[in-house]
């Protein structure tokens, strides 16, 4: 009889870790945008604003981008936690 750290290191080889791939939609957004407008969004995407994440995601919708408050706000927080993954 085998013992549970044998059958869970068996497990452990079957894991494929994959880097993220998916850009998040703000990184979408900024390389979509001329400089001047990607020097305005990314203040208003920045960790320390204080513009609720709602109206930036709203403006954005309204010239066509696909994003919401959420990604917004993932943006925000990248690098801590379940913040998104952008450089």
């Amino acid at each position: 009889m085998s013992d549970l750290a044998s059958d869970l290191e068996s497990l452990l080889s079957e894991v494929i870790v994959q880097p993220h791939q998916k850009r998040c939609s703000i990184s979408v957004v900024l390389e979509q945008i001329t400089e001047e407008q990607r020097e305005k969004l990314e203040v208003l995407v920045a960790p320390d604003c204080r513009v609720a994440s709602g109206k930036v995601a709203a403006v954005l919708r309204n010239w066509g981008f696909d994003v919401g408050y959420q990604s917004v706000q993932r943006h925000r927080r990248r690098h801590v936690g379940s913040g998104c993954l952008c450089p």
